[in-house]
């Protein structure tokens, strides 16, 4: 089966390190790209590039400048190999400009050990997703049609005296999860704005990070089920708010930690 983010994230290699990305509409926000459809095209393009090895770690990004529905040129470059760990710059430029980066990102992959200290932060309490109602965000922009979203707290332009968010999350096509999925999923929390006041506020995101806390055969383990995802912000005020959230698998491990920040009008 073909999944809904495999055809957005489709590569075409050009060379060493480079891939032709065509425009995905189907991840489209209301006035350009999903930015989780640009993170994932960039962990994709590491794991397709030769020499990748290990699991996703982090993802550290700029959005330099908006995305408009053409052709893209994603290009990876090996910074540093170590013994378990390598360093990789992924830039996304367009088809028409390719020397003027839109889009960087600096990508840790490793190949982890084992230790005999863990911890993860409590899952939140929250009803189980079967009990609850798929929630109506069709009116929304179009990669939200991706995702089946189920709200348990924070309601989008009712405004709050705090912009704390927790849903369950899952993608609508029943793609398992991996690195690519996980990582445009880390950007499907809404702008904090948006529960804060009852009127639309957009936000555009300026830095983007990930940290990721599951192999690949974890996530893979959670298949096609609900996470868990809270999200929060500190300060929203001249022109900018930060956003965090975190994201659990049903059975209580914290799989990833995203913090970001926007800048609205």
């Amino acid at each position: 089966m073909t999944y809904f983010l495999d055809e957005a994230t489709a590569l075409e290699g050009t060379g060493p390190g480079t891939f032709r990305l065509q425009s995905a509409p189907t991840y489209w926000n209301m006035f350009g790209a999903f930015g989780g459809w640009i993170v994932a095209s960039a962990v994709r393009a590491v794991l397709a590039s030769d020499g990748a090895r290990g699991n996703l770690v982090s993802v550290n990004a700029i959005f330099l400048a908006s995305f408009k529905q053409e052709a893209l040129i994603v290009t990876t470059q090996p910074l540093s190999r170590r013994a378990r760990t390598d360093f990789w710059r992924v830039s996304i430029a367009t088809e028409a400009a390719p020397t003027a980066p839109v889009f960087s990102a600096d990508i840790v992959m490793s190949e982890g050990r084992e230790t005999d200290l863990a911890y993860d932060t409590p899952l939140p309490d929250a009803p189980a997703p079967e009990g609850m109602k798929r929630t109506d965000l069709s009116a929304g922009p179009a990669w939200q049609q991706r995702y089946d979203q189920r709200l348990i707290k924070g309601r989008p332009f009712k405004a709050a005296e705090r912009a704390y968010t927790l849903n369950w999350l899952r993608e609508v096509d029943g793609r398992p999860l991996d690195a690519v999925g996980l990582a445009a999923i880390s950007d499907t929390y809404m702008p904090r704005t948006f529960f804060l006041c009852d009127t639309l506020r957009m936000g555009s995101t300026v830095s983007f990070s990930l940290n990721v806390h599951a192999t690949a055969a974890e996530l893979a383990a959670i298949g096609d089920d609900f996470l868990l995802m809270d999200g929060d912000s500190d300060v929203v005020g001249a022109g900018m708010y930060d956003q965090r959230g975190r994201i659990w698998s049903r059975s209580g491990k914290v799989i990833a930690i995203t913090n970001q920040i926007g800048f609205f009008k």
